[in-house]
């Protein structure tokens, strides 16, 4: 019911960073980009399970192949 505006952060750290600066009120970060900008955490939604990908080019991908 609160009025408010989202805006986008290019990362967990940018977020924070625009927290730190007075940019907006409130961020959703990683704890450790929390502490590093000495923010106060209000809410901790708990640890995601992470799930890493790698991009490459087709060229890319022969070369990891040939390794």
């Amino acid at each position: 019911g609160l009025p408010y505006t989202i805006i986008e952060a290019t990362s967990n750290a940018d977020a924070a960073i625009r927290c730190a600066k007075g940019e907006v009120e409130l961020c959703i970060t990683t704890e450790q980009a929390a502490k590093i900008h000495r923010l106060t955490m209000i809410h901790e939604f708990g640890s995601p399970k992470m799930v890493f990908f790698i991009g490459t080019t087709e060229h890319g991908l022969r070369v990891l192949c040939r390794q």
